[in-house]
């Protein structure tokens, strides 16, 4: 929570070098709060400008909790366990 305004002054650059990975790995995250969340959004705000999609992967729950509790898990490219089920049927 503390890190997200650092994290994004150092996303800002890799922005304008054109430098956005196409999958972040979110497994090490141990908490998180909206702030994260918009973070998340941001970059892939940025990356559909440039025709491209982020894959966030091994999102902690509580961030899935928040995504859903926002309707934002969709824009993450993430589905609820219910939607996940109603797939597989």
């Amino acid at each position: 929570m503390q890190e997200v305004p650092a994290v994004y002054r150092k996303s800002l650059a890799d922005r304008k070098s054109g430098q956005l990975p196409d999958q972040i790995d979110l497994a090490g995250l141990e908490r998180t709060d909206s702030s994260a969340l918009a973070l998340l959004l941001e970059w892939q705000s940025w990356a559909r400008e440039k025709g491209r999609r982020i894959e966030f992967l091994n999102p902690p729950e509580s961030l899935q909790i928040l995504a859903g509790l926002s309707q934002t898990g969709d824009l993450l490219g993430w589905t609820s366990g219910e939607e996940q089920q109603q797939a597989k049927e």
